[in-house]
Parts: C-alpha cells; structure tokens; sequence
C-alpha cells in the first residue's frame, strides 16, 4: 500500500476477557475480523496488552494479505478496551501501543463507549458492558462521560469474573455445610478444570491460576440459573439490579431519566445468554426511567471502535491536532 489513502486503518475492542480488531480501508471496507487473548492492566500491565494488540494486529493484516504484515504500518489506530480507563493508564497504554504498532493516529478510549456506537443510534445513549468486569459510558448532545471500573471497593459488582468469585463462594460453603446446597459446588471448580473448590482456592492462593480465569465460571452460573438452581438463579437476580442501577446512574447524571435516551447493554456475560439478564434490567429501569429503550447491539462492538476511531480520525485531519485523546468529561474522583 504506497498511498495514505491506501493505508488501513484498525480498531480493537474488549478486555481482560479477550481482545476483537478489525482492520479496514480508510473508506471503511473490512479488510479482516480476528479474535485473541485479552488485556488488563495486571500482571503484565500496558506492555503486555500492547503486546497481545500488536500480535492480533500482524495475524489480522496476515488475514488479509498484505504482504510483510509484521510490519504493517497504520494511518490510525483505535483500542477500546476495559481496565484501562483512567486517564493515566490510557496514556501508558497508548505509549506502550507506540513502541510496538507503526501508526499515525492512535486512540485508547473505553470499551463501554464503542459497544455504545455499536448499539445507538448516532452513538446517542448510555452503554453498560458486561464483561469481565462492568462498565458504562454515555453520550448525549456530543458530550461524553465514562464512568471507570474501580472494582469491588469502588462500588462495582459483577461481570464474569465478579460472578465466578460469587459462584465460587457459594460453592465452598456448600460443601461445607455452611450454605445451601447448590450444583455450582461441582461445576464452578471444574470449569477451571479442578475437582474441588479447596483446590481452586490454592491454586489463586499460590499464585498458579490467573484471577481472570475465574471469568470461565459465568457461563456455567447462566447454565445452572437456566437449570433452575437457588444459588445461580439469586446471582443472575442480582447482575441484573447491578447492570439496571448502573444505567439509572448514567441516566441520572446526564439528565435524561424522563427521555427515550437508548441503553444498550452488551459483553461477554449477556453474548453469552441475555434473555434474563436483558428482561430484568427492563424491569428495573421500567420503574426509574419508563422511557428509556433498552437494546443489545445489533453489530460486534468492534464495528462501533471503528466507527469512533475514523471519527477521531476526521477530527484530527480538520483539527490538525494528531495524538490528542477524544474530548471526555469524567465523573468526579
């Protein structure tokens, strides 16, 4: 490609459960989809992630034959991804992405807000992913917010690796006679491929199982909720008040409780089954915001990246301002 108009362009999307990047024309024709493994900002941090987008990046341009692909150059890159949604740790994630991908433009933005391009129309509404960990993003008249993930003390709940831990819990203490009985005491440590909880437990104690593969355990939480078990079923119950809160949040903040503003829920959690967990945030957000459409995304999120990236991209050009990261207002510390 010898051109910068011939020169593609590329998008990434996901988290610490797995990492999706398409690669395109600068007009937008998908050049090649392609999965891989995820990023978080621990272990390995911003150099590992940057890594693993750089990898999925050579095998996309691979897929798409263009010849050299280890050395594909870039006329702009944009990675959308959960845990990296502090300003500090996108611009880490960004300076490492430099070393290792030949771009232009790059953009490191949060993954809520490309599922919310993806969702809405005009990228218009409040995004709430469910993946690995939670998330939520919003846009409304142009203005942008991003409400990061901080975790358990920073009042989040769930995803899938919040749900296996939950699982997990509930499972130990069936065995021990201290909860109720419950299916997940067998099938939650088998998922990680252990035949007992104790053993799971060990295994995070010792440091030989990743917490980031407790996220395995989600889908079996959903099987066992669709079988009909106490444990699993007050689990999903409460995924759902957790994702419906987080949209009233969102709501709330930006002033649209009494509008039609769309909410688009999506993430590895509800891909997996979003029947339940779609119909109780419904529910739930029927009472607070009787208004509000709630939806999943009618295209992989992914599209929604791209979408943002040559958004950014034409900005840019009129702006003449490369390198600088999307205009945002965060919620106070």
């Amino acid at each position: 490609m010898s051109s910068a108009a011939d020169t593609p362009v590329a998008a990434v999307e996901g988290g610490p459960e797995g990492l999706t990047a398409v690669l395109a024309s600068r007009t937008g024709e998908i050049l090649s989809t392609l999965s891989g493994p995820g990023a978080a900002t621990e272990p390995g941090g911003p150099r590992e992630a940057a890594h693993h987008v750089a990898t999925l990046l050579a095998r996309a341009a691979d897929a798409a034959g263009i010849a050299d692909a280890r050395r594909l150059r870039l006329a702009g890159l944009g990675v959308f991804v959960s845990g990296f949604e502090l300003d500090e740790e996108a611009d880490q994630l960004s300076e490492a992405l430099a070393e290792v991908v030949e771009a232009r433009e790059i953009v490191v933005d949060d993954a809520a807000l490309a599922l919310l391009y993806a969702g809405a129309p005009g990228g218009e509404g409040v995004a709430v992913r469910c993946g690995a960990v939670t998330g939520c993003a919003s846009s409304h008249d142009g203005l942008r917010q991003r409400f990061p993930s901080l975790g358990r003390v920073g009042g989040e709940w769930g995803g899938s690796v919040g749900l296996g831990e939950e699982a997990l819990w509930w499972a130990a203490r069936a065995g021990d006679g201290r909860g109720v009985p419950t299916i997940l005491e067998r099938l939650a440590p088998l998922a990680l491929g252990h035949p007992s909880c104790a053993s799971v437990a060990r295994a995070l104690r010792r440091g030989e199982l990743s917490r980031w593969r407790l996220a395995d355990i989600a889908p079996v939480v959903l099987r066992a909720a669709s079988a009909g078990d106490s444990v699993a079923l007050q689990l999903l119950d409460r995924q759902a008040a957790e994702l419906a809160l987080t949209a009233h949040m969102a709501l709330d903040r930006s002033g649209r409780l009494t509008t039609g503003s769309v909410v688009v829920l999506g993430g590895g959690v509800l891909e997996t089954d979003a029947g339940p967990l779609v119909d109780g945030v419904h529910e739930r957000l029927a009472q607070v915001a009787p208004k509000a459409v709630v939806t999943t995304a009618s295209r992989p999120a992914v599209t929604g990246a791209l979408d943002l990236l040559v958004e950014h991209l034409d900005e840019a050009g009129r702006r003449a301002a490369a390198g600088r990261r999307m205009p945002a207002v965060r919620p106070p510390a």
